[in-house]
């Protein structure tokens, strides 16, 4: 049998001890700050620079009339500019949050309302 005195916290396990009133729900709700800015790989503002973008099969633009590309060219249409990206899990657990958003996509929850995803897909 193991024995653990104290508390442990290192990259395989973390510990916790908390005070609920019975009856009280466990559950908690975690919220995180995360700037899009650090995982971006390139921003289209312009048809033209969409257009480009096909022509040269920039990931992840394809074929000229796919849903993508025209719910981008709505979104250019209205003054918004596309931001495209992708997430690794390469990190090897140093970054949790990247890892999180590997394996699960951007979340729709407590997401700004002006900022629309276009394509989302996660990984694994």
């Amino acid at each position: 049998m193991k024995i653990r005195n104290g508390f442990v916290s290192n990259s395989s396990s973390s510990s916790f001890v908390v005070s609920i009133p019975k009856g009280k729900s466990t559950k908690i709700t975690i919220t995180v700050e995360v700037d899009l800015a650090d995982f971006i790989e390139g921003k289209i503002d312009t048809k033209k620079s969409l257009l480009n973008a096909v022509k040269e099969q920039i990931w992840p633009f394809g074929e000229e009339d796919s849903d993508l590309n025209v719910k981008c060219l709505e979104e250019l249409e209205k003054g918004n500019e596309i931001i495209y990206g992708s997430f690794s899990n390469e990190s090897c657990g140093d970054n949790p949050i990247e890892d999180y958003l590997c394996y699960n996509g951007i979340p729709r929850v407590g997401l700004d309302p002006e900022i629309k995803i276009i394509e989302n897909e996660a990984g694994y």
